[in-house]
């Protein structure tokens, strides 16, 4: 299965989901991500976009993974430090 990248129109449709559907979209993806990055043998090297910084697939995995605790903390700050605003 072949999957596409995230754009602007699919992040206006996830403005209306619920959050159990957010979530189950998250997973989707990484496991999509984790699928396709599993067939990559891991002594090869690429670069992203026009950049010049050559990646392996551990490197890459580790970006994500550092990108994704970033977003998972600042989702526990929101959670266990909500202000009301109304």
């Amino acid at each position: 299965m072949k999957s596409s990248p995230i754009c602007a129109k699919h992040f206006r449709e996830l403005l209306y989901v619920t959050t159990d559907t957010l979530i189950d979209v998250f997973i989707q993806k990484r496991k999509q991500m984790i699928d396709t990055i599993s067939q990559i043998e891991s002594t090869v090297k690429f670069t992203i976009g026009t950049g010049k910084r050559q990646f392996t697939v551990d490197k890459y995995v580790k970006i994500f993974v550092d990108y994704d605790i970033h977003h998972l903390n600042q989702i526990a700050d929101r959670l266990f430090n909500y202000t009301s605003v109304a």
